[in-house]
C-alpha cells in the first residue's frame, strides 16, 4: 500500500538517510532498490552486517527526489521473505560459504511512520525468531564546510593497500571490535573505502595510525557529505585528534557543503562544540535472525 504524505520529506531526513543508504551501497557487492527501501548483499564479505541487510525507510531515498512525497509499506510476511532472500544459495549449493555464514538482517527506520505500523512489522520479525533491538541516534549537520583551522597534528589522506593493516588495527581497537572478537569483516570493508572514489579516509599518525575518519560524498549529490565514522586509539584520546580530523575533513570540502553525521546522545555536546547542530532524531529497530 502506498500513502501520499501531506508534504515532502523533511530535508534533513531525506539528505542524511540518502547519504547513509548510499554509503552502504558503495561498500556492498549489490543493491536492489524498492519504493519502501533497499536490499544490500555482499557475498565477498558475509560477516559485514551493514552490507548484508534490508533497509526499510518506507520511502524512496534516491536522486532524483521524484518520490519524496510518498510513504510505502513493505510487503506482508517480510520476515519470511528476508529469510528466503539470504538463504537462496542453500537451495542451490549447500556448501555456499556466503549462505552458510550470513545472518538474515533487517533495519527498520521508524522515524517517519506511525508507531502502530512499525510495531506491527517488528512484532512480525520477533514472531519469526528474529532478535529485535531498538536504537535512537541524533542527526547532526555542519553547514559551514570549507575552512580548516590549523592544529598541532598532521593529517594525511590514506590511499593504497599498504595503509590497510595499520588502519584495520586502529579501527578495531578504537571502536572496540577487537574486544568483541568481531574483526573478520573489517579489512574487506576498509579496503573498499580506501579504494572507492566516493570515500576519503583521513588519519593522524604517531608511531602508526592512531586516529582516523571516513568521509563519504556521493557522486549523485556532491554538495552533501557524511562523516561515517571517527575513531581514536584509547591511549591517544583527549588530545584533540578527533576534533582535528573533523575540522580537516570539513575543510577538504567545497564551501557550502552540508556535512551530516549520526551521533549517539552522549556525543551530541561534543559535536555541537565543533559547529554541528541537531537537525533531527532517527529511531530504528535492527532485526537479526540468530545463528
Amino acid at each position: 500500500m502506498v500513502h501520499r504524505s501531506r508534504s515532502i520529506l523533511p530535508a534533513w531526513y531525506a539528505e542524511s538517510r540518502f547519504l547513509f543508504s548510499e554509503a552502504l551501497r558503495a561498500t556492498s557487492d549489490s543493491t536492489d532498490s524498492f519504493v519502501f527501501g533497499r536490499m544490500f548483499k555482499t557475498p565477498s564479505n558475509p560477516t559485514y552486517r551493514q552490507g548484508n541487510l534490508v533497509y526499510i525507510t518506507f520511502c524512496h531515498l534516491e536522486f532524483p527526489w521524484d518520490c519524496n512525497g510518498v510513504l510505502a509499506d513493505p510487503p506482508k510476511q517480510l520476515a519470511a521473505i528476508i529469510k528466503r532472500a539470504y538463504s537462496y544459495g542453500r537451495q542451490q549449493n549447500e556448501h555456499s560459504d556466503y549462505e552458510r555464514r550470513v545472518r538474515p538482517r533487517c533495519l527498520v527506520d521508524c522515524t517517519l511512520k506511525d508507531h502502530e505500523s512499525t510495531d506491527a512489522i517488528v512484532r512480525e520479525f520477533a514472531d519469526d525468531g528474529f532478535t529485535c533491538t531498538r536504537s535512537h541516534d541524533a542527526v547532526m549537520r555542519l553547514a559551514a564546510a570549507g575552512s580548516a583551522p590549523s592544529s598541532g597534528f598532521a593529517v594525511s589522506r590514506l590511499a593504497g593497500p599498504d595503509e590497510l593493516p595499520g588502519l584495520v588495527t586502529c579501527a578495531a581497537r578504537s571502536l572496540g571490535y577487537d574486544q568483541a572478537n568481531d574483526t573478520e569483516w573489517l579489512a574487506p570493508k576498509l579496503r573498499v573505502q580506501l579504494e572507492h572514489p566516493e570515500f576519503s579516509v583521513f588519519a593522524i599518525r604517531d608511531s602508526g595510525i592512531c586516529a582516523f575518519l571516513v568521509l563519504f560524498v556521493s557522486d549523485k549529490a556532491r554538495d552533501l557529505a557524511l562523516v561515517q565514522v571517527v575513531g581514536t586509539l584509547p591511549e591517544c584520546r583527549r588530545r584533540g585528534m578527533a576534533t582535528c580530523l573533523l575540522q580537516h575533513a570539513a575543510g577538504s570540502l567545497p564551501s557550502g557543503t552540508k556535512v551530516y553525521l549520526d551521533a549517539e546522545k552522549h556525543m551530541q555536546g561534543f559535536y555541537e562544540r565543533l559547529g554541528f547542530e541537531l537537525v533531527g532524531n532517527v529511531e530504528s529497530v535492527e532485526c537479526v535472525l540468530p545463528e
